[in-house]
């Protein structure tokens, strides 16, 4: 399939499609032939052909683990998650083998509200004798978001000895030490990203977090200020210095944080915008005055 890979490698998914299509007339029992179909699709953002692509590929070799996960992934990411749960449950005996089946298990479980299954699948794929750091770091945020926090630390700590490479999971550490207010143990391991990664832009928000966590609001202003500076998508970071200036009652600096974000130029998600918006016309109507 090398000029399949090419066309892809290109940002030419039509072109790969087109590729494939001819060689599923060629190979049409071919379950790795469909899968990539699948992809070609969601590369165009279609994600229904793509859905179907990936179910005739398991269809085809229920065994095929790529290609189940590719169709429970694009399911809840079509917002079907009690569809993804149900394509993944034949796997369930396999997590150990396939750890990332139980973490994909585990979410499209929690996004159905089974809270419960969703705990009892990503504790079957922590106990797997081998992790993928990538997967083992997802499996923690997971478990972070369905309340085991303890569990989360010990996750995180455990990435950073395998791949102290992958940032985001000291980051995640720093995170929860935060929040439990053991904030020195929460700058040791901002201290220890610095050295190895100095330049990272979102250190510098963390460290607005840490900041803004223990009262030192002016610092944490600058720190957002110049995350923002080095990195122009991170536009939370500018929010979190809006929310810092008005802790601080300096509302006029705190608007033009906002204005930052809602601006044409801004790179924020839709999530962001909101979230900037409802704090501005908060403050508009503060320095509007009472009866005005």
């Amino acid at each position: 399939m090398l000029g399949v890979d090419l066309a892809f490698d290109d940002g030419k998914p039509q072109a790969a499609l087109a590729l494939l299509e001819r060689l599923r007339t060629l190979r049409p029992r071919d379950p790795t032939v469909l899968n990539n179909i699948g992809y070609a699709y969601v590369e165009l953002g279609d994600i229904q052909k793509a859905i179907e692509a990936y179910r005739k590929a398991t269809q085809l070799d229920p065994t095929y683990a790529q290609g189940a996960y590719n169709f429970a992934l694009s399911l809840l990411d079509a917002g079907l998650p009690d569809q993804a749960e149900a394509a993944l449950k034949p796997w369930v005996d396999r997590i150990k083998e396939y750890p990332v089946m139980g973490l994909l298990l585990a979410e499209a479980c929690q996004s159905s509200g089974h809270t419960t299954d969703a705990v009892g699948y990503a504790r079957r794929a922590l106990a797997a004798p081998k992790i993928p750091p990538l997967v083992l770091f997802e499996l923690g945020v997971l478990i972070r978001r369905l309340g085991d926090v303890t569990k989360a630390e010990e996750v995180f700590r455990l990435v950073m000895i395998r791949e102290p490479a992958m940032i985001g999971a000291a980051f995640s550490l720093a995170g929860i030490l935060r929040e439990a207010r053991r904030f020195d143990e929460a700058q040791k391991v901002l201290d220890d990203v610095e050295r190895r990664a100095p330049d990272h832009p979102s250190l510098l928000t963390e460290r607005g977090l840490l900041q803004e966590a223990t009262g030192r609001l002016e610092a944490a202003v600058q720190s957002f200020d110049r995350a923002v500076e080095k990195d122009p998508r991170l536009s939370r970071a500018s929010i979190w210095a809006a929310e810092c200036l008005i802790k601080l009652r300096r509302l006029s600096e705190a608007l033009r944080r906002l204005e930052m974000v809602l601006g044409p130029s801004s790179r924020a998600s839709p999530t962001e915008r909101r979230a900037a918006q409802k704090l501005k016309t908060a403050i508009e109507r503060a320095m509007s005055g009472p009866g005005k």
